[in-house]
């Protein structure tokens, strides 16, 4: 499925930039089987030092299921001690929903965190004409909330980022995967699909040229949820 394609091509990106690979926590426990036969397994919900998208290749074959607890589960991620800030990148295709758990406490959540020590990218996994009040939702985090991204499916960020930037423009999906990386860092990849950018010759971002959002180089322990 979709999320499962988007979190294997993230795990292996992360696994060859950052050598202490990428922690994955999961909304809801997954089975993990003890034998060949799958009959016995335990369930939990963190992997860590994951390196390669074929070390979880087997958490996928059960369906999601239950609530979708995204402000319990953010917060313990940020609350975890890292040596380095986060790269926190939140894979969903629905807005909180748990006993405790809803839209606004989410948003002031993100609203109130320390951004240099965790810098999130929300990745939707679900098209805009699919679930457009989930879309809308996030969108309007994108707009009120500091120093996060929000990248829609890559055929629809695609499209967005063509019609700003002209039909001329290459993104494909590999530019996809690496601003997920790169946008909570370096302004330019994150107002690729807001604002014209000015390029040099050699075709690179115009860093001089470029007034975004103040973010510091550095980072990160990388996340998946």
């Amino acid at each position: 499925n979709r999320l499962k394609e988007h979190i294997n091509l993230t795990i292996d990106f992360g696994g060859a930039v950052d050598e202490d690979g990428m922690n994955i926590t999961f909304l809801n426990k997954q089975k993990v089987y003890n034998d060949a036969s799958k009959t016995h397994f335990t369930k939990q919900t963190d992997f860590f030092n994951i390196k390669s998208s074929q070390q979880v290749e087997n958490l996928f074959e059960c369906r999601p299921e239950g609530q979708t607890p995204l402000s319990d589960t953010l917060e313990k991620v940020m609350g975890r001690e890292t040596a380095k800030s986060k790269i926190i990148l939140i894979a969903t295709d629905g807005v909180p929903r748990a006993p405790n758990d809803n839209e606004t406490r989410f948003e002031n959540i993100l609203k109130t965190r320390n951004p240099e020590k965790n810098r999130i990218v929300i990745l939707l996994c679900v098209n805009d004409n699919e679930e457009p009040d989930i879309v809308d939702y996030y969108n309007h985090l994108d707009k009120v909330v500091p120093n996060l991204e929000v990248l829609h499916v890559y055929k629809e960020e695609k499209k967005q980022i063509l019609g700003i930037q002209g039909k001329n423009f290459i993104y494909n999906l590999n530019d996809h995967i690496a601003r997920m990386f790169l946008a909570p860092i370096y302004p330019e990849y994150d107002l690729i699909d807001e604002k014209k950018l000015r390029m040099t010759k050699d075709g690179r971002f115009d860093r001089n040229k470029t007034n975004g959002k103040n973010k510091n180089k550095g980072g990160g322990c990388c996340i998946v949820m």
